[in-house]
């Protein structure tokens, strides 16, 4: 019998960044033979080279990787790089180094090498809310609250994210509630800005208001493919998380055939009409 394959990391995105590419899994070295695939699997095998690459800015103006090295090694290490374009145009010298020896001539830049999947993550998000506010993504990012934990999946820009880690109970203060507003999600495929989810608080900072989760692809006539609503943050939460993984995709390949086949029932109605 196999082990369940791991579930991606979970990570508090802020505004502004996207996730082009992600095999970092919950998973620390220190237990990895516990998931090991098959009876060959070593349970080295998602501890590749490039684990994550996260981008800011519709320019990408920061790049952030993880990757592990050396490669499938259990004596490997996490090791976070940050590079910036802007640095990179800097001088011709620039565009013969790489984007590690690139940070070492910049103090602003960060570098992490551990073993602690702990570490990595609070390293990494540290690193994506500097670089958000600095970048004037937030007005006033609110004290003492931390963004959701949310799995991200390839793909996907975290235009606007506001979805903080507060649960919407009766005894939160009316400054509280202020967190809840009408716009606190807005995800969009970076492929195609017209797929997107997006998702609020309705009514906007009500106590009896409720979490409202909408699937939407623009490319479609009937553009709503679906929407979910609860109070409960860890319900809204997985909704997002499989939506981000496959739920779009799948809600969009029916609704697609189902377009498809409505045009194609139009196109045949118009040819019977055009024969009587």
């Amino acid at each position: 019998m196999t082990a369940e394959y791991p579930k991606y990391r979970k990570l508090r995105i802020p505004n502004g960044w996207c996730i082009h590419r992600t095999s970092l899994y919950d998973i620390s070295p220190d237990v990895v033979e516990k998931f090991k695939m098959n009876s060959e699997d070593d349970g080295w095998t998602i501890f590749n080279q490039y684990l994550l690459h996260i981008e800011y800015g519709k320019d990408r103006i920061w790049t952030l990787e993880i990757s592990w090295f050396e490669p499938f090694d259990p004596e490997g290490r996490f090791i976070l790089s940050i590079s910036n374009e802007n640095w990179i145009h800097k001088s011709p010298t620039y565009n013969e180094m790489t984007a590690d020896e690139i940070i070492q001539e910049n103090e602003e830049s960060i570098k992490l090498e551990t073993r602690s999947l702990e570490k990595i993550t609070e390293s990494i998000n540290d690193a994506m809310l500097r670089i958000s506010l600095e970048n004037g993504e937030y007005e006033n990012f609110p004290k003492n609250v931390q963004l959701q934990n949310l799995r991200p999946f390839g793909g996907w820009r975290f235009v606007k994210n506001e979805f903080f880690d507060i649960d919407p109970k009766d005894d939160l203060t009316a400054e509280e509630w202020k967190l809840f507003g009408d716009n606190l999600l807005y995800l969009e495929d970076h492929r195609d800005g017209k797929i997107r989810i997006e998702m609020s608080w309705f009514p906007a900072f009500e106590p009896s208001g409720s979490y409202r989760a909408k699937l939407i692809n623009e490319n479609l006539e009937n553009t709503l493919l679906e929407e979910f609503s609860t109070r409960n943050k860890e319900e809204i939460t997985e909704y997002i998380n499989e939506a981000m993984e496959n739920k779009v995709n799948n809600l969009r390949q029916k609704r697609t055939q189902s377009e498809r086949d409505r045009r194609r029932q139009m196109k045949l109605q118009i040819q019977r009409n055009q024969k009587v």
